[in-house]
C-alpha cells in the first residue's frame, strides 16, 4: 500500500488510502439501501397491479399476456447507471419493433352479450336485443347487458403502474435523503 506524506509548516500527515477506502464503502452503502427501497417500491407497485388488473374494475382475461407486471433491474456500466423499472411484460413484436401495451377498461357504457331464452328476448327493447347467433340447440337470442366490469376507459398500465410508482417514489425521496446523509 502506497503512502502519501504532506508536510507543510511544522504539520505532517500521512494519507494511507483509509480515508479512500472509507469513501468508497460509503457509496456502496448508500447505492444498495436507494436500490433496495426503490426495487421494494417497484415490487409492491407491480404486486398491486396485477391483482387489479384483472379485477373487478380491471379487463377480461384473454391471453393474460399483458397482466404479467414485472420489476426490471437495469445496470448500465458504462454510464454508471442502475434503472428499476415497473411494466408488462409482453413481448410481443410487430416486424422488429415491440408493440406498446394499450389496455384500456371497459368503457362506462360497455355492454356484454348474454345468451337468454327467446322469451326474454321478446320482451326485451329492441335497443337492447342483439342478433340471434348460432348455438348448441339451433339459433340462440342474446341481449346486450351492461358489462360488469364497465370503468373509466382509462389506460391501465398508466393507472396501475405509472403514477403509484412515482407516488411511492416521491414518497421515498425524503427516506432516501436520509440514507444518503447517513452513509
Amino acid at each position: 500500500m502506497t503512502q502519501l506524506r504532506v508536510t507543510s509548516g511544522i504539520a505532517t500527515v500521512t494519507l494511507d488510502g483509509g480515508l479512500d477506502r472509507f469513501v468508497r464503502d460509503l457509496v456502496e452503502r448508500t447505492e444498495t439501501a436507494v436500490i433496495r427501497q426503490t426495487r421494494e417500491a417497484a415490487e409492491e407497485v407491480a404486486r398491486e397491479a396485477k391483482s387489479a388488473w384483472y379485477g373487478t374494475n380491471g379487463v377480461k382475461r384473454r391471453t393474460g399476456l399483458t397482466g404479467q407486471i414485472v420489476v426490471r433491474e437495469t445496470v448500465n456500466l458504462t454510464d454508471g447507471t442502475i434503472t428499476i423499472s415497473v411494466g408488462s411484460a409482453d413481448t410481443r413484436v410487430a416486424g422488429r419493433t415491440p408493440v406498446p401495451v394499450y389496455v384500456h377498461r371497459p368503457t362506462r357504457t360497455s355492454t356484454i352479450q348474454v345468451a337468454v331464452t327467446p322469451d326474454e328476448w321478446y320482451a326485451a327493447p329492441a335497443s337492447m336485443r342483439a342478433p340471434w347467433r348460432p348455438g348448441p340447440r339451433g339459433r340462440t337470442p342474446y341481449l346486450h347487458r351492461p358489462n360488469p366490469k364497465a370503468s373509466d376507459g382509462k389506460h391501465l398500465l398508466v393507472e396501475l403502474v405509472k403514477k403509484p410508482f412515482k407516488k411511492r417514489i416521491r414518497k421515498l425521496s425524503r427516506e432516501i435523503a436520509k440514507e444518503v446523509a447517513r452513509g
